[in-house]
């Protein structure tokens, strides 16, 4: 009965308002889609994103799935030349998912496979399963029933191939397909009084393409670039029902219901350099991405009274919801002693715009648009320590954001603006370690992440787990 009394209070203020107080533009630019697969192996989320492993490779680099191995080279990127002696290698991860939004006791499955066909051609694929179903239900016979759910499921199927042009220069790309719900109902019917039926869903899916290049310039030195296109839709609906003293549904209330087509564009390019004489490397990287938000429907609220609609929300026009961010980070790491030092930093900006005209239950013609900036700056200190024979390693690090977010609402001409500054900080710490055939890491990450899409501060505490193994 927890959503009971705010089912109920939706359904009298629909009722009551003859027209419904618009923030479409706002709406349109919060919903996101939520990540499903966790883009980063758990030596990259240790070290602050800084270490990768064959994982990696297959999620963010495809280009350098051929030089991919189970050896922890002190390196930012695996190097031509540095191919292990496996052909193929499986990954398995088991970790708490802890996204912004998804609920942070439900964990993601899973699995990737990397084959190396030939000397020139490597392909991999990897596959995330996410199932979470919670359910309360009462039944009084001839008195009362109640059902209460909470559900959310998902997968992501990936695929990646990379190619040797020669030995100076390799391609690679892949794709990327998902989908993904989210549904919370609530169905309370007294027998001789009636009852309800309220639902809140949100549901993604969409395509990602990418492809990039790796150029080595020498032994030491090479660059790379890399384009990802994608898009998807998301669907955000909520609704109430009222259910009659014979059961069947008379009035229906839909608060929202919005269909968003997205579009992203995404450019990266990056440079890498091996030390001289001594075992390390520095990487530079920068890009740029265009992310656009759309609505496909202009009934985005009504009322349904005996078969009767009553629109109390409905589009005229628009302009799409655009995010521009531009970013660029620098990282290094280095041997002291036997103990190897991450470093890294990195400065991002963006700005996200866009705007609608709706209808307001014939009342009010309503023109909103917004107008959001922001500046994150992050810095990233970590180390690698042997403990033993260098199969079992430490790997600890902490992160320092700083953020700063301005918001502008304008509706109909008048402005509201806020603003608002904060650092975060987030730290991870683990164990790795490292055999012939095998690799497995052990991590806790936890502190506090910064949400850019809904500008707010959410606790991060997960506990994630992976194993590699090659032959």
């Amino acid at each position: 009965m927890k959503r009971a009394t705010w089912w109920i209070a939706v359904a009298i203020v629909g009722l009551l308002l003859p027209g419904t107080l618009s923030a479409t533009t706002r709406d349109v630019a919060n919903t996101q889609g939520f990540a499903l697969a966790l883009p980063n192996s758990v030596l990259n989320e240790i070290s602050g994103g800084l270490l990768t492993t064959p994982y990696d490779e297959l999620q963010q680099r495809p280009f350098n799935l051929l030089f991919v191995n189970l050896d922890r080279n002190i390196n930012l990127s695996p190097w031509n030349g540095q191919e292990g002696d496996h052909r193929r290698y499986v990954n398995a991860l088991i970790g708490n998912n802890g996204n912004v939004n998804v609920r942070g006791d439900s964990d993601v499955w899973q699995g990737a496979f990397i084959q190396r066909q030939t000397d020139d051609l490597t392909w991999a694929a990897t596959v995330a399963y996410f199932a979470d179903e919670i359910g309360d239900s009462r039944n009084i016979p001839g008195v009362e029933t109640f059902n209460d759910t909470d559900d959310l499921n998902g997968f992501d199927i990936r695929g990646a191939a990379a190619y040797r042009l020669s030995d100076s220069m390799v391609l690679g790309g892949g794709i990327t397909i998902w989908d993904r719900s989210v549904e919370e109902t609530e169905r309370t019917f007294q027998v001789g009084a009636g009852g309800f039926f309220g639902a809140d869903t949100e549901s993604s899916s969409g395509i990602a393409i990418d492809g990039g290049v790796r150029k080595f310039i020498d032994d030491y030195r090479s660059w790379e670039a890399l384009m990802v296109y994608s898009m998807g839709d998301i669907e955000a609906d909520e609704f109430s029902e009222t259910i009659d003293a014979t059961g069947a549904t008379t009035d229906r209330l839909v608060v929202q219901n919005l269909d968003i087509g997205t579009q992203t564009i995404a450019l990266r390019g990056g440079y890498n350099r091996l030390f001289d004489n001594e075992k390390g490397e520095v990487q530079f990287q920068a890009g740029y991405t265009m992310a656009e938000k759309s609505l496909d429907n202009s009934d985005l609220a009504f009322s349904e009274t005996g078969g009767v609609v009553t629109p109390s929300l409905t589009l005229l026009g628009e302009s799409p919801v655009s995010t521009d961010t531009l970013w660029g980070r620098a990282s290094t790491i280095f041997l002291q002693g036997p103990t190897e030092i991450l470093l890294g930093a990195g400065l991002a900006l963006s700005g996200t715009d866009g705007s609608t005209r709706v209808d307001s239950g014939g009342v009010v013609e309503v023109n909103e648009a917004i107008d959001d900036s922001q500046t994150l700056l992050d810095l990233i200190v970590g180390f690698r320590q042997p403990l033993w024979s260098e199969r079992i390693s430490l790997v600890a690090s902490a992160q320092g954001n700083y953020v700063d977010w301005e918001t502008s609402d304008i509706i109909d001409g008048s402005d509201a603006t806020s603003s608002a500054t904060t650092t975060t900080t987030r730290y991870a710490i683990g164990i790795e370690g490292v055999y012939s055939h095998i690799t497995f890491d052990l991590a806790w990450l936890f502190g506090e992440t910064a949400s850019a899409a809904n500008r707010q501060v959410i606790d991060f505490d997960r506990i994630v787990l992976s194993a590699t193994m090659g032959w």
